[in-house]
């Protein structure tokens, strides 16, 4: 779609980003002002805060990915139904399989060296996009920066359901504490996400 034009508070964020960068940030803000547009609102800024995440304008919460080729967003009123927002989309085969041993837990990788070899490498990738896509959730609760090593996912690929349990408490999140999401294969990529409550940070999307 055409790339709708930037408001002058996030073109500074990207004033001296390249081309690419400056693209795909354009990119994700044109995909979060037709999703204000969904919800029967006018396009909203949506500048950029010293940690580099979006800022969503009283009221909102929402999330933003992309990768080379596409991009996606969500946004949603905040409600006690709806506190934070995650969503992340991969090209399926762009985690190389040397870097499992950086990106997950030994019971990660023992499940993800028991699936079909032709399936290992996208599920690996899968793996790499639910942290993702909870790492943007939860941060929109917790304001905090987590290693990969601080989440271990389960994913179902039957039903396209994934669990992310927390290997550490990180409060309102228990130790052992489970968060719920889905994931997706589709034209050659891998989409997961996920939404948190504000009355219990544990809710199926």
């Amino acid at each position: 779609m055409p790339l709708a034009p930037l408001y002058d508070v996030e073109a500074r964020s990207v004033r001296s980003a390249v081309d690419c960068r400056r693209q795909e940030f354009q990119a994700g803000r044109t995909c979060a002002r037709h999703a204000f547009m969904a919800l029967g609102l006018q396009p909203q800024p949506i500048p950029v805060g010293p940690d580099r995440a979006p800022i969503w304008p009283p009221g909102f919460t929402g999330s933003i990915s992309h990768s080379k080729t596409y991009c996606v967003a969500a946004v949603g009123r905040c409600s006690p139904h709806l506190a934070s927002i995650g969503v992340d989309i991969e090209c399926d085969d762009a985690v190389e399989p040397a870097l499992a041993s950086e990106i997950c837990l030994p019971q990660e990788r023992d499940w993800i060296e028991r699936q079909p070899p032709i399936d290992q490498r996208r599920l690996l990738t899968a793996i790499f996009s639910a942290k993702e896509c909870v790492y943007k959730c939860q941060y929109g609760l917790t304001g905090t920066l987590l290693g990969f090593e601080a989440l271990s996912i389960e994913l179902n690929p039957d039903s396209g359901v994934f669990s992310a349990v927390f290997q550490r408490p990180l409060p309102p999140f228990s130790n052992a504490g489970r968060l719920v999401g889905r994931f997706r294969f589709v034209h050659g990529h891998v989409v997961t996400a996920m939404i948190l409550p504000l009355s219990n940070p544990t809710l199926l999307v």
